[in-house]
C-alpha cells in the first residue's frame, strides 16, 4: 500500500485557561490482582501508547509542568486504581487497550482539570453533546473489553471541537476541518468504522498524517528533525496512522512495535526524576507477551485440553503472525499459502470471548504456533476426546458452553471445555455461523488441499469430524 500524507499550515492560536476544577466519580470496585502502578515525578509524559501490527508502540514526550505521574498497567479494567490516582489530583492523560491489557496515563499538572469518566455499550454520542454544553471536551475515546470508554476534560486551551464516524478514512473530513483551524485529537479505527475527533485551539500551529501497512518509522523521523511531534498513533483497518504536529521543540522518546515493557517506561522517567512501582502482572517478568497469559485447562480422558480459543499472534520464536483484517488481505494470504489470523468479523470485541480464528498454513507453521508446553492436536487426538465425552450422537452436547449458542443450542458443558460458537472466516474473506456453530483445527492434512477439524452447531447435540479448505479460518484449541 502506498503511503500518504496531507498537511495545512496555520497562524499561531491563542491559549484560554480554564481554572474550574472539580471531578464526576463513580463507584469503582478493587480491581484485584494483576495490575503494575508505576509513579515518577519525571517531566516526561505518556503521550500515546498504542498496541497495533508487531505489538506496543509507545510515545513520550518532555514537558515542562508535571509534578507526578503513574501508569497503570493492568489485566482487568482498573477501577480502584483510577479513582485512586484522581482523589491525589491526578488526570487522565492517555488511555488504552490492547492484547488484554489496559495501560493508563494520569498526570498532575497537565493541561486537563476537571475529569468525567463513561464506559457504554453503545457509542456515547450522549454524553458527548451533554458534557460539550458545559465545556467539557473529548481527551480520550476508545473500544475495549466490549464497552466504548469516553474521558471527557475541562482542558486548556480547547474552545470547541468536533467528531465523525465513517466507513472510509477521513480524509476529506480532516482538510475540511483544517480549513477551519481545528487539528486531529483522536483518530482510531473500531469495531469497522473510522472514528475522528477535531479540536479547536489545541496549541499546534501545523500538522501532519500519514497512513501505513508498516509501522512509518522513516516518515516520523523525518518529521521530528523537522521538529515536529508524534502526538497521536493508531492501529486499524490493516493501517498504522500517524499524527504529526508543530507545537515547540519537545523531547520525544519512542518505543518501536513489540512486546510492552514496563521498564522501558521506568528508564525514560528515571532520566528527568524517580521512579517507584507497585504490584505485578506476572511472577518472574514485567515485559507482557500474548504467550506468556495464564491458560486454564481440564482433563478429559488421557489428554489435557486448554478451556478457551487460542489467542496468540506470534509463533513460538517471538515471529509475528500476519493479522488478515481485511477481504483481500485473508485471500491474498490463503492464495500465497501464508500464516493468518484475525477476529469474528474484525472486531476486537469478540477476541475477549471467541480468541482468534486462523488459517491452516498457521497451524502446521515450523515456528510452533501453540505455547510451550502444548501442541495442536491432531485427527487422533480429536477421535480420543470425542470418545471421552460420549461419542458423536451427544459429546457435541457435552462439550458446549451452557450459554452462546442460538436457537436453543446450548450445551450441558459436563466436562468443563466449554466450546464457544466463535463463528468461522471463509477463504473468500466471508465470516458466518457466529452464535451458531464452533470449529477448531487439526494438525491433520487430507491431501494436498484440505485439513481436518472438528465442528459443533447449534442445531444438534453432534461433534464430527471433518475436512475444510486450508484458506478457511477457524478456532483453536491446544492440547498436552
Amino acid at each position: 500500500m502506498k503511503n500518504v500524507y496531507l498537511r495545512k499550515n496555520h497562524l499561531p492560536l491563542l491559549l484560554i485557561a480554564f481554572m474550574n476544577f472539580s471531578i464526576a466519580k463513580s463507584n469503582f470496585q478493587n480491581s484485584g490482582a494483576g495490575t503494575v502502578v508505576v509513579t515518577s515525578n519525571s517531566k516526561f509524559v505518556i503521550e500515546n501508547m498504542h498496541y497495533g501490527e508487531g505489538g506496543w508502540v509507545g510515545i513520550m514526550t518532555l514537558g515542562a509542568t508535571l509534578s507526578e505521574q503513574q501508569c497503570i498497567v493492568s489485566k482487568s479494567y482498573p477501577h480502584a486504581e483510577i479513582q485512586s490516582a484522581w482523589d491525589s489530583g491526578l488526570r487522565i492523560a492517555n488511555i488504552c487497550y490492547g492484547n488484554n491489557l489496559w495501560v493508563i496515563s494520569m498526570s498532575k499538572g497537565s493541561k486537563f482539570s476537571r475529569q468525567k469518566l463513561y464506559r457504554r455499550d453503545a457509542f456515547p454520542s450522549d454524553d458527548i453533546k451533554a458534557d460539550w454544553d458545559e465545556d467539557l471536551y473529548i481527551s480520550d475515546l476508545l473500544y475495549g473489553e466490549g464497552k466504548w470508554t469516553l474521558i471527557m476534560s475541562v482542558a486548556q486551551g480547547y474552545t470547541n471541537q468536533r467528531w465523525r464516524k465513517l466507513a472510509e478514512f477521513p480524509a476529506d473530513e480532516i482538510k475540511e476541518a483544517w480549513d477551519l483551524d481545528y487539528y486531529i485529537t483522536n483518530l482510531s479505527y473500531t469495531n469497522g468504522e473510522w472514528v475522528l475527533v477535531m479540536t479547536l485551539n489545541v496549541g499546534y500551529t501545523n500538522q501532519k498524517w500519514q497512513k501505513s501497512a508498516v509501522f512509518p518509522m522513516e516518515w516520523i523521523q523525518t518529521n521530528w528533525n523537522e521538529k515536529y511531534d508524534l502526538t497521536h498513533l493508531s492501529y486499524g483497518d490493516g493501517l498504522w496512522v500517524a499524527v504529526m504536529s508543530m507545537n515547540g521543540d519537545n523531547t520525544q522518546r519512542l518505543h518501536k512495535p513489540g512486546d510492552l515493557h514496563i521498564e522501558w517506561i521506568k528508564k525514560v522517567w528515571g532520566e528527568e526524576g524517580t521512579v517507584s512501582q507497585s504490584g505485578s502482572l506476572t511472577e518472574t517478568s514485567t515485559p507482557i507477551s500474548n504467550n506468556i497469559n495464564s491458560v486454564k485447562e481440564v482433563r478429559i480422558g488421557s489428554l489435557t485440553w486448554m478451556t478457551s480459543n487460542l489467542d496468540v499472534d506470534r509463533f513460538r520464536n517471538g515471529d509475528a503472525i500476519f493479522h488478515a483484517k481485511t477481504t483481500a488481505q485473508w485471500e491474498q494470504a490463503g492464495r500465497e499459502k501464508k500464516p493468518a489470523w484475525c477476529y469474528y468479523g474484525n472486531i476486537d470485541a469478540n477476541r475477549v470471548t471467541f480468541g482468534k480464528l486462523y488459517n491452516w498454513y498457521a497451524i502446521i507453521d515450523s515456528r510452533g504456533l501453540a505455547p510451550s508446553g502444548w501442541r495442536i492436536p491432531t485427527q487422533n487426538d480429536w477421535k480420543s476426546l470425542i470418545s471421552s465425552v460420549g461419542g458423536e450422537s451427544v459429546g457435541g452436547n457435552n462439550i458446549k458452553s451452557s450459554m452462546g449458542w442460538e436457537s436453543g443450542g446450548d450445551g450441558n458443558d459436563k466436562f468443563g471445555f466449554a466450546a464457544m460458537p466463535g463463528g468461522r472466516r471463509e477463504a473468500n474473506g466471508n465470516f458466518s455461523l457466529l452464535g451458531r456453530g464452533a470449529m477448531f483445527w487439526s494438525s491433520t492434512a487430507e491431501g494436498t488441499e484440505y485439513a481436518y477439524f472438528v465442528g459443533l452447531f447449534n442445531s444438534d447435540q453432534e461433534i464430527s469430524i471433518q475436512t475444510s479448505r486450508r484458506q478457511n479460518g477457524f478456532a483453536v484449541r491446544c492440547v498436552k
